[in-house]
Formats: structure tokens, sequence, C-alpha cells
């Protein structure tokens, strides 16, 4: 195992059989149902309140920059771009290879906005706003969205590592498309870390710490 992937201070608790979190599945395409919305506006509703993480279902469908020679490596390779503001990509830096990633990257990139706007839009109207868009306003038109594709090797020494280690998302919102095969990930909350469970066919939406401000501002 290279000295420089292991964690010297791993918290014992990470190391130890976590429990699972109960974060709630929502199915998005009956948040705006007149006769179904209510259980998933509940569900919506005890996500923002508790965890800031939900799992949305649907129906039908290079590693860390080195700043010194102590620092800690994250166990996976990945690929890390800027898909918008579209005249602020850079081009070059875009894989050639598989010839479809960069039509698969820009239509993921407008369906994960698709499930983002659709979230804040019931956010804003579980806080009763005078307009259902006004988070997606705050945003303006020229808001940034990033995309990361991660890859974790196999890795002989598991309990020794961090796929990517502990930190929190400054983000609005961040949508994960979910690996049935990949689990590992884990949410602190009471100074204890929960397992995120692997759910077949869902978006994993995390709550950013900018939407997480925003709503408890406006809910005082």
């Amino acid at each position: 195992m290279p000295i420089q992937y292991v964690v010297r201070e791993h918290n014992d608790q990470q190391l130890a059989a976590a429990v699972t979190a109960p974060v709630p599945v929502i199915d998005l395409s009956r948040l705006f149902e007149l006769d179904g919305a209510g259980d998933e506006a509940t569900k919506l509703r005890s996500a923002l309140d508790s965890w800031g993480l939900i799992l949305f279902q649907f129906e039908g469908y290079g590693n860390d920059r080195v700043r010194s020679p102590d620092q800690i490596l994250d166990w996976t390779d990945r690929v890390y771009l800027k898909v918008e503001p579209e005249d602020e990509r850079s081009i070059a830096l875009w894989p050639a290879h598989p010839e479809t990633f960069r039509m698969l990257c820009t239509n993921s990139r407008r369906n994960a906005g698709g499930v983002k706007d659709s979230l804040l839009r019931a956010m804003a109207k579980l806080l009763e706003l005078h307009n259902d868009d006004y988070f997606i306003d705050q945003l303006g038109d020229r808001a940034s969205t990033h995309a990361r594709c991660s890859y974790y090797p196999e890795c002989p020494r598991p309990e020794l590592v961090f796929g990517l280690k502990p930190h929190c998302n400054g983000t609005v919102v961040t949508v994960i498309m979910v690996d049935d095969t990949v689990g590992g990930l884990q949410v602190l909350r009471d100074g204890v870390w929960w397992d995120v469970p692997v759910v077949p066919h869902t978006l994993m939406v995390i709550i950013g710490d900018q939407t997480q401000m925003n709503i408890w501002e406006k809910a005082k």
C-alpha cells in the first residue's frame, strides 16, 4: 500500500460498521402531481429538516493536486470539468474518447439541471415563498456547473484509505448517479458517520451549504 494513500488519523468509528442513514427516496415524477405530491413533499421536508441528503427515484429510466510530500491522496482517479456556462468550457481538457463522451456529458448536465430546478421549486413551495422560482432566480443566468466522473480502482487495504476525504459541499446542489455496485459514501451527523444506502435506479442529491444557509434564513 503506497504510504501517500494511508490515512494516518483514521476515525475508529468510520472503520467500524456504520449505521445506515434513513435517507428518504423521493419519486420526482410524483412530487408535482396534485394527487400524489403529499407523501413526496413530506419526505422532501424531512430531508431538508434533517439530513440534507435525498435519493431521487425516476420511473422507467486524475486525483488530487499534490501540494506537499506529506499530503494524503484520495484512492481514486477522476475527470473534473466545467460544463456551464458553455462559453467557459475548456474543451481541450475534455476526453476525446469515447467519441460519445461530450454528447453524454452535455445530456447528463441538461437532465441533472432539470432535477436541480425541480428540487429548488419544490423547496420554495414548501417554504411558501411568493415565487416558486425564488431559488432558481438567485442563481442568475450564468451559474457554474461542474461534472466529475470518478473511478475507484480495486484497493488491497480499503480500510486504510479514503476514496474521497471527508469534506463539505459548498454547492447549491450535487447530483450523483448511483452505481449499484459501489457503496461507501457516508454522511456525518451529530458526531456519527452514517452509511448512505445504495438504492438502484436513483439519483442521489446532496443539498449544498449555499442552499442550506438560504433555507435556514427563509425558514426563520
